[in-house]
């Protein structure tokens, strides 16, 4: 099947864009963890070389994933998934540096009418997924830290029978500090991983171009006010005025718009530029005042 047709028998992407219009950009909601960060496995010099064996199980963590829809290489839409992962961890084998194996599982990732399965005892899991495996490989520079990295298979449920799947591994990657980790694991590389029909074979139909897996407790997000009737949801504070837009409130998911499109800004935006006027007007003052004081 070429590509023209591809797209064509699989039209229903049309539909999933309007089902994820609810996704996060870049930060993530506060994380609940069944297994306490560092509970297993605490900081400290050659932390890797002493931990033990056991499965660290996540409660909920939090991943976006930014995706393809029309193999053009742009991401048309990043989706906000969240759900359980499990890891299983192996004892360490060597010194400097210490290593140990690591495989997910389970995860269990939904959002927007989708669901990301991945780890071999996923429940609803195609059998013919390959299993996530990892590593955690002790800095030689610094053995109080760790290279840490997974290569993810999964599935992606889109409802109505529509599942796609990914051939070549997803690798994810971050520096730990101990075990269970808190932090930001992030997709390695720019190349994008193609999403196919099946898990060995099929047609491509999207392609996954960023991910990012977190369990980091974060700041409040919300939606985020821009002209011409935009509205972002699940910015920051601080991302939103990084874009020139007006920051709804925590926990906010929809904007206010005037009749031209343009936003309508908060009460606490307008404290902000009123205050902006004010610092401004007093400045102009105090430098005429020198102006005119200075000797003819």
């Amino acid at each position: 099947m070429n590509k023209r047709n591809s797209h064509q028998s699989f039209s229903y992407f049309n539909v999933v864009g309007v089902l994820l219009v609810c996704v996060g950009i870049g930060s993530f909601p506060k994380a609940v963890q069944a297994t306490v960060a560092c509970s297993a496995c605490a900081p400290a010099a050659n932390w890797v070389d002493s931990c033990q064996a056991g499965d660290d199980v996540l409660n909920l963590t939090w991943a976006q994933v930014g995706i393809d829809l029309n193999l053009d290489g742009v991401t048309e839409q990043r989706i906000m998934l969240s759900g359980p992962v499990t890891v299983r961890r192996a004892a360490p084998v060597g010194t400097n540096p210490a290593t140990i194996a690591t495989e997910i599982i389970s995860m269990n990732l939904t959002g927007g009418g989708v669901t990301l399965r991945a780890g071999t005892q996923t429940s609803g899991i195609n059998p013919a997924v390959l299993a996530t495996t990892g590593l955690v490989t002790e800095q030689t520079g610094d053995n109080t830290k760790a290279d840490s990295s997974f290569n993810v298979f999964f599935q992606v449920d889109l409802g109505g029978g529509v599942v796609l799947y990914n051939h070549n591994a997803l690798q994810v990657a971050a520096t730990i500090s101990c075990d269970p980790p808190s932090v930001t694991y992030a997709k390695v590389g720019t190349q994008a991983i193609s999403l196919f029909t099946t898990p060995t074979a099929g047609t491509e139909q999207a392609r996954v171009n960023t991910v990012y897996h977190s369990t980091i407790d974060q700041i409040p997000t919300g939606a985020c006010c821009r002209d011409n009737n935009r509205c972002d949801v699940g910015l920051t504070q601080a991302e939103c005025q990084a874009i020139s837009g007006f920051y709804e409130g925590d926990g906010t998911t929809t904007c206010r718009h005037a009749a031209d499109g343009r936003c309508i800004p908060t009460l606490s935006a307008w404290g902000v530029a009123v205050m902006t006027l004010l610092v401004l007007t007093a400045a102009t003052i105090v430098l005429i005042r020198r102006r005119n004081a200075q000797p003819a």
